[in-house]
Protein backbone atom coordinates (compact mmCIF):
# COMPACT_ATOMS: atom_id res chain seq x y z
CA UNK A 1 0.00 0.00 0.00
CA UNK A 2 1.09 3.41 -0.99
CA UNK A 3 -0.14 4.78 2.65
CA UNK A 4 2.06 2.69 4.24
CA UNK A 5 5.37 3.69 2.23
CA UNK A 6 4.51 6.72 2.60
CA UNK A 7 4.26 6.27 6.48
CA UNK A 8 7.43 4.53 6.84
CA UNK A 9 9.55 7.31 5.02
CA UNK A 10 8.08 9.59 7.48
CA UNK A 11 8.71 7.63 10.69
CA UNK A 12 12.14 7.04 9.22
CA UNK A 13 12.68 11.25 8.82
CA UNK A 14 11.34 11.74 11.98
CA UNK A 15 13.58 9.41 13.79
CA UNK A 16 16.42 10.66 12.00
CA UNK A 17 16.47 14.43 11.22
CA UNK A 18 16.57 17.11 13.55
CA UNK A 19 16.40 20.27 10.93
CA UNK A 20 12.83 20.63 11.77
CA UNK A 21 10.98 21.48 15.06
CA UNK A 22 8.19 19.92 13.92
CA UNK A 23 6.85 17.93 10.91
CA UNK A 24 3.98 15.75 9.64
CA UNK A 25 2.92 14.12 6.68
CA UNK A 26 -0.22 13.62 4.79
CA UNK A 27 -1.34 11.24 1.57
CA UNK A 28 -5.15 11.41 -0.14
CA UNK A 29 -6.73 8.40 -1.64
CA UNK A 30 -10.35 8.03 -2.85
CA UNK A 31 -12.61 6.10 -0.49
CA UNK A 32 -16.09 5.00 -0.79
CA UNK A 33 -18.47 5.92 1.72
CA UNK A 34 -21.20 3.15 3.03
CA UNK A 35 -24.27 2.60 4.97
CA UNK A 36 -26.59 5.12 3.45
CA UNK A 37 -29.22 5.03 0.61
CA UNK A 38 -26.63 6.43 -1.81
CA UNK A 39 -23.18 5.66 -1.40
CA UNK A 40 -20.62 7.89 -2.24
CA UNK A 41 -16.69 8.33 -3.29
CA UNK A 42 -15.11 10.74 -1.08
CA UNK A 43 -11.53 12.39 -1.18
CA UNK A 44 -9.59 10.84 2.46
CA UNK A 45 -6.78 12.43 3.74
CA UNK A 46 -4.33 10.21 5.87
CA UNK A 47 -2.56 12.09 8.33
CA UNK A 48 -0.22 11.94 11.13
CA UNK A 49 -0.91 13.09 14.83
CA UNK A 50 1.06 16.08 14.68
CA UNK A 51 -0.74 17.73 11.45
CA UNK A 52 -3.25 19.31 13.00
CA UNK A 53 -1.36 20.82 15.91
CA UNK A 54 1.21 21.70 13.30
CA UNK A 55 -1.27 23.53 10.85
CA UNK A 56 -2.34 25.21 14.51
CA UNK A 57 -6.47 23.83 14.26
CA UNK A 58 -8.28 21.73 16.32
CA UNK A 59 -11.83 20.04 16.01
CA UNK A 60 -15.29 21.83 16.45
CA UNK A 61 -16.14 18.09 18.43
CA UNK A 62 -14.39 15.75 19.74
CA UNK A 63 -10.43 15.26 19.47
CA UNK A 64 -7.77 14.57 16.76
CA UNK A 65 -5.25 11.32 16.50
CA UNK A 66 -3.36 10.90 19.65
CA UNK A 67 0.69 10.12 19.76
CA UNK A 68 0.42 6.11 20.60
CA UNK A 69 -2.29 6.06 17.06
CA UNK A 70 0.29 7.44 15.53
CA UNK A 71 2.66 4.20 14.64
CA UNK A 72 2.49 1.02 12.21
CA UNK A 73 -0.31 -1.08 12.56
CA UNK A 74 -2.54 0.95 15.18
CA UNK A 75 -6.04 0.32 15.44
CA UNK A 76 -7.86 2.79 12.24
CA UNK A 77 -8.75 5.87 13.93
CA UNK A 78 -10.90 8.79 12.19
CA UNK A 79 -11.45 12.93 12.36
CA UNK A 80 -14.82 13.17 10.42
CA UNK A 81 -14.91 16.42 8.43
CA UNK A 82 -17.80 18.69 8.51
CA UNK A 83 -19.40 17.23 4.87
CA UNK A 84 -20.01 14.05 6.81
CA UNK A 85 -22.63 16.00 9.71
CA UNK A 86 -25.61 15.36 7.83
CA UNK A 87 -24.87 11.89 7.95
CA UNK A 88 -23.62 11.88 11.84
CA UNK A 89 -26.10 14.77 13.02
CA UNK A 90 -29.00 12.68 14.63
CA UNK A 91 -26.02 10.87 16.20
CA UNK A 92 -24.00 13.91 17.44
CA UNK A 93 -24.12 12.82 21.21
CA UNK A 94 -22.42 9.50 20.47
CA UNK A 95 -19.45 11.36 18.74
CA UNK A 96 -16.83 12.38 21.64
Amino acid sequence: MQEMALAEDYFTMQEQTQAFGHMAAFNTSSVNWTGTDQPEQLTASYVTASFFSLLGVAPLRGRVFRVDEDVPDANPAVVLSYVKRRYFAPRMSTIA
